[in-house]
């Protein structure tokens, strides 16, 4: 869930974890954002907009360890409380991360505005590559947009004017 690099959750993704929790959910994690997200209390339980990476080796060069700056979540099964750990790494070479975990509380939850649909309007335009805020589902001039930017996407990839640079 979330876009990439977003620290905010689109207000979609926010409805869509408050609605988890209303119906049971002990918590919601989401995980896509590649950096640490924001953590919200709702109802007495943690929502996790992001996770960041925890290993997001060399991609042809695109990523190396730096990248991997992300969270290990874990509940206590016996307490039901939350622990969370950074995730770092020694040297450039692969050994395993050091975590030290820590109790999650109140002081580790983001602020949210009040007027969250705006703020994020806001913090998050548009940006040139079209991609949908995920604002809500009556986002239309969003969505046509995007329908467009896929429809001539594919009439520049079938006549060989562009490629493809992710599967």
């Amino acid at each position: 869930g979330g876009l990439e690099y977003r620290f905010y959750p689109s207000p979609l993704a926010r409805k869509i974890a408050h609605l988890l929790v209303d119906n049971g959910a002990k918590a919601v994690i989401f995980h896509h954002s590649h950096i640490k997200g924001a953590i919200e209390l709702y109802n007495e339980r943690y929502i996790f907009y992001g996770l960041g990476n925890f290993l997001f080796t060399g991609v042809e060069g695109l990523h190396g360890y730096e990248s991997n700056n992300g969270l290990v979540v874990k509940l206590n099964m016996e307490n039901g409380n939350f622990y969370m750990s950074n995730i770092t790494y020694s040297d450039d070479t692969f050994v395993q991360p050091k975590l030290d975990f820590k109790k999650i509380t109140a002081s580790d939850v983001s602020e949210f505005p009040v007027n969250y649909k705006s703020f994020y309007k806001k913090k998050y335009s548009l940006d040139s590559s079209l991609r949908p805020r995920q604002l809500d589902r009556f986002e239309w001039m969003v969505d046509i947009k995007y329908f467009l930017w896929n429809f001539f996407s594919k009439v520049l990839l079938r006549f060989g004017l562009t490629t493809k640079i992710k599967r």
